[in-house]
């Protein structure tokens, strides 16, 4: 059966250089017509921040669309024939050819609501096609004669568009006062009736204009306001952290800074955090202010995440982190504590509350609510950095540090006993630890019944059915130092978290394999095959068909010792017909 590292993945599952970088965006509507070019670079890969332009980035809405040819009323066929011809021929590049047909167009009109929608629709591909011939501009001149010939016409979804994309005009020509005049006519209007993603296109623009008139913390709030509305439209993030070096360091700033690398490293753009913090720890301005351990504390959720060991941390940030006497103190404490917990010894002791409470102090000093928790989920990750390279001893000091700080870590509580258990004759010959380790896990999982939390009451009892697994103490229903024991009542703890969240309790298969297991070992052989047979079909529900084939397997090898009943029989071939459909 699995071992014990592996049932810790079934209790993981239970744990919860531009200036002005990217071109603006220009927002195109979706038309029979003129179709809108996608561009090779939509914008969303990660780029160093640097000082020089990056290649245009062209958004195309999903929503918000003008079909000019079936507007109400219904259009003349002389305008109908007209649009197809200009669109044939943009299509084909012959913007200049094309220009007849746009003004015959807008001739065959019938309404002034159509005339201004062509007009919109042949500035959009003027400014298109200038930005295909290295921003011709001639037809940046003309398009930009169109655009503004229509803004006071234009209304609702169309005023958004043309206003936006005469701004990002108006930008490539380098003529940012008068883009931002244009810009920030419609600020209102996007805020109040545009989609997401379409807002934070034109915040984006917005954003720009504001930078390259120097107004930075207007930009700067823009562009957060860009990078919210679309978390996956990374040009507004980088441009926030551009930005923010930009300006004069402050208290304020450095706060407001930290907030948004972790709201960055929620994103998931961790190429992002490691360069914007990366650039500030360079900055004695900014190491200097007050606060500036709150960045700090934004690096150690970075080096969390992103699982940096012992030996990377000393190659890539340990430098950075000698900070000088310019330092506020609670900077220099925080910065040095980091260090200490890569490479200081710890005692190796289970006893809650008892961490390390020199570091857990400093962040409470720096503002850090869930200290404990942060700093366990950063013990736990180093303690993994040096299980990787076999120096065990180092690891189970960070992994029974983070256990002590934050009893609801499982994880750090399965690989510390892991270490426990397979390291016995190098750790812990007398089994000391150990011993003292499941007393704790016991005194906190009586703890937990107290308050009725049936979630850290499965994963105390999963930890111990762990612990006896691996100890090959098999047991009984009654016992409570015993495998079958405490396996039996993760199930039953599992039953009950499920009826308050549903789904969120996550997957329980692999216990009641576990658990099917410790009955064959104690022979318990009808119990165990029942229980192997529920635990194949509750590994089908949870989509875990490895499991479900191992389970399955397992019973075929042992189908006469487990003295299977009629009705299992028939349950463990339905099992295999489903494994054979093609999923």
């Amino acid at each position: 059966m699995r071992s014990t590292l592996q049932l810790l993945v079934w209790c993981v599952l239970l744990s919860s250089v531009s200036a002005f970088g990217s071109e603006p965006v220009m927002l195109e509507p979706a038309q029979d017509t003129i179709q809108p070019e996608l561009p090779a670079d939509t914008g969303h890969r990660s780029a160093p921040i640097k000082n020089a332009l990056s290649p245009p980035v062209t958004v195309v809405p999903t929503r918000h669309k003008f079909d000019l040819r079936h507007s109400t009323p219904p259009v003349s066929k002389d305008w109908k024939s007209r649009m197809d011809q200009a669109d044939i021929l943009i299509k084909a590049g012959h913007t200049h050819e094309a220009t007849a047909y746009f003004e015959k167009a807008i001739y065959a009109a019938d309404t002034l609501e159509l005339k201004t929608q062509t007009t919109v629709t042949w500035a959009n591909a003027l400014s298109r096609a200038s930005r295909v011939r290295n921003d011709d501009p001639e037809l940046q001149v003309k398009a930009a004669e169109l655009y503004h010939s229509a803004l006071p016409r234009v209304t609702g979804d169309l005023k958004r568009l043309t206003f936006n994309n005469y701004g990002s005009l108006l930008l490539r020509q380098d003529n940012p006062m008068e883009a931002l005049a244009v810009l920030r006519a419609v600020e209102e209007d996007y805020a109040r009736e545009s989609e997401p993603v379409e807002r934070s296109r034109y915040l984006y623009n917005l954003a720009r204009a504001f930078e390259k008139n120097d107004e930075l913390a207007a930009a700067k709030d823009r562009y957060q306001k860009s990078a919210v509305a679309d978390p996956k439209f990374t040009p507004a993030s980088r441009a926030v952290s551009r930005v923010l070096l930009k300006l004069i360091a402050r208290p304020d700033l450095v706060k407001e800074t930290a907030q948004w690398l972790d709201t960055v490293v929620d994103h998931g753009d961790l190429s992002l955090t490691q360069e914007t913090i990366r650039s500030v720890l360079t900055r004695s301005d900014w190491v200097s202010q007050p606060g500036f351990e709150k960045v700090l504390i934004s690096l150690m959720r970075y080096l969390t995440v992103t699982r940096v060991g012992p030996q990377e941390f000393k190659k890539q940030w340990q430098k950075n982190l000698t900070v000088t006497g310019e330092a506020h103190q609670d900077t220099r404490l925080v910065a040095r504590e980091m260090v200490a917990a890569y490479y200081e010894d710890f005692p190796i002791a289970f006893e809650p509350e008892r961490g390390h409470s020199r570091f857990v102090a400093s962040l409470r000093a720096a503002g850090q609510p869930d200290a404990e928790r942060v700093v366990s989920a950063f013990m736990k990750i180093i303690g993994d950095g040096y299980l990787a390279i076999e120096q065990e001893d180092q690891a189970l000091q960070r992994y029974a540090l983070a256990w002590t700080l934050d009893t609801t870590n499982m994880e750090a509580a399965l690989y510390a006993a892991d270490v426990l258990l397979k390291r016995r004759e190098k750790i812990d010959q007398s089994n000391d630890l150990l011993n003292q380790f499941i007393f704790f896990l016991f005194e906190g999982k009586g703890r937990a019944y107290l308050g009725k939390d049936w979630e850290n009451i499965l994963r105390f009892h999963m930890v111990l059915g762990t612990i006896y697994v691996q100890r090959g103490e098999w047991g009984f229903s009654g016992n409570p130092q015993s495998a079958i024991f405490q396996l039996e009542h993760a199930i039953e703890a599992h039953k009950r978290l499920f009826s308050q969240v549903q789904e969120d309790a996550g997957p329980i298969a692999g216990v009641k394999a576990e658990l099917a297991y410790s009955y064959e070992e104690a022979g318990h052989y009808r119990s165990a095959g029942a229980t192997y047979v529920d635990a194949a079909e509750t590994a089908m529900v949870e989509g875990d068909h490895e499991l479900t084939r191992t389970v399955v397997e397992k019973i075929s090898r042992a189908t006469g010792r487990l003295d299977l009943s009629e009705q299992d029989d028939r349950r463990v071939e339905h099992i295999r017909k489903l494994l054979k459909a093609p999923q």
